[in-house]
């Protein structure tokens, strides 16, 4: 595969695209953000980010990585917490202000970023389209204005992944140590990209984005990082620990009561009932997340873990057909969040973009789309495994733009071919 032309500029058409798109999301940004800041910060820090900023707390004051200030917390990634604490030693204290300006201005210096590089690779257009649905897709702005991973996850994923298509054009050792520390900090912040590196072993060594020699700091950089968690894990529990078992033990037990009682039709009520109806008593009572759990002390979650995959393996075939539900539940639209209008506009944009992603699969099977692809299918198989919600598909949704992005340069192209011809 040729090198791309690493300096080929923007047309002035795109140029003037991206303006209005940058635009665009300014208003927009801004004039959400008085309400956002307007609703009560139990709302902000609620859910899984009231365990973040518990811990971005304690970080911030004691250098101490824990949600209660006195036992060692590693059920958790540090990443978002780390990324908080930054915030509030410098803003002060559970400044949501500073939360969200912060992740604004990352997101759009790392879309920036990525669309530049990609315009080195993709066809005409197909940037200004990603940057369209990277900039304007109401998802985007409900992970900015919040306290969870996926903002902070969707910044490192940017920036790596257009890093990496720099280092094909312009392959230097600095770029791929700086690879290797954005894919140790993806891991630490979403610790289900622990297996990535293997898949990008694959993917570089089948599309030669990088040198082969330039893979070591890749691959070595995470190993460490993750190491050093674990062993940071092994001064508190005695053994080398890379997460805490009760979540992971909560998950399995949840998945084997469902593998063991569900009937065929019960995953797709399940479905019915998050998204539609929102009325429980129209499914299983196993469809429910709150009435797992592995609490117990480490001696419990041990046991549920062991029983719970051995159930899984009696009942396999019911698990493999619930799989296929959590795989497309992750690729469900994210609502539910701010209300009708929001669920409405990003249901009606996703649509879009499934559209475009539709329309590019006569083109993407390229070498140089692989890895968005390889993304793709390496996190939809994880969460169909394991657990799966909408939310989850942020920190990887540039892929997604990515394909809408090509696939509707190419229906354009072949429009106009169609009309002149």
């Amino acid at each position: 595969m040729k090198h791309w032309n690493s300096l080929r500029p923007f047309t002035p058409l795109e140029q003037r695209w991206l303006m209005v798109l940058c635009g665009a999301f300014v208003v927009i940004w801004a004039a959400l953000l008085g309400s956002r800041l307007a609703i009560p910060m139990s709302e902000t820090f609620g859910d899984d980010a009231s365990y973040y900023n518990a811990a971005a707390i304690h970080l911030a004051q004691e250098n101490f990585y824990s949600i209660d200030g006195v036992t060692a917390t590693m059920e958790r990634e540090p990443g978002q917490s780390f990324f908080l604490s930054i915030i509030y030693r410098a803003f002060g204290m559970e400044n949501r202000l500073a939360i969200f300006v912060v992740q604004m201005l990352l997101h759009v210096l790392a879309t920036l970023f990525f669309i530049r590089e990609l315009r080195q690779a993709a066809p005409r257009g197909a940037s200004v389209v990603t940057t369209g649905f990277l900039l304007l897709m109401p998802s985007i702005f409900h992970i900015l204005f919040s306290a969870y991973r996926e903002s902070i996850t969707l910044t490192l994923g940017l920036f790596f992944a257009g890093l990496m298509l720099s280092m094909h054009a312009r392959p230097t050792w600095w770029k791929s140590i700086v690879l290797g520390l954005l894919l140790s900090g993806l891991i630490l912040t979403f610790i289900p990209y622990l297996f990535l590196p293997a898949v990008l072993v694959v993917v570089i060594l089948a599309t030669r984005l990088i040198p082969r020699r330039m893979l070591i700091p890749v691959i070595l950089l995470p190993v460490m990082a993750v190491s050093l968690w674990a062993y940071r894990n092994s001064l508190y529990t005695g053994e080398l620990t890379i997460i805490g078992s009760n979540r992971t033990a909560t998950t399995l037990l949840r998945r084997a009561n469902q593998a063991k009682t569900f009937r065929l039709q019960d995953p797709l009520l399940c479905l019915w009932v998050e998204y539609i109806s929102r009325v429980r008593t129209q499914a299983s009572p196993y469809c429910d997340v709150d009435i797992h759990s592995a609490d117990g002390g480490p001696a419990v979650e041990e046991r549920i873990l062991r029983e719970s995959k051995a159930t899984i393996l009696q009942h396999l075939p019911n698990y493999l057909w619930q799989s296929l539900f959590y795989a497309l539940e992750l690729h469900f639209p994210f609502v539910n969040g701010w209300g009708l209008l929001y669920n409405l506009l990003e249901a009606a944009v996703w649509m879009l973009l499934l559209i475009g992603c539709i329309t590019s699969l006569r083109s993407v099977w390229k070498r140089e789309y692989l890895l968005f692809i390889a993304i793709i299918l390496y996190t939809t198989a994880l969460s169909a495994a394991i657990q799966a919600v909408p939310r989850y598909h942020m920190g990887w949704f540039f892929c997604y733009a990515v394909l809408a992005g090509v696939g509707y340069s190419k229906l354009w192209t072949w429009l106009r071919r169609k009309k002149r011809g």
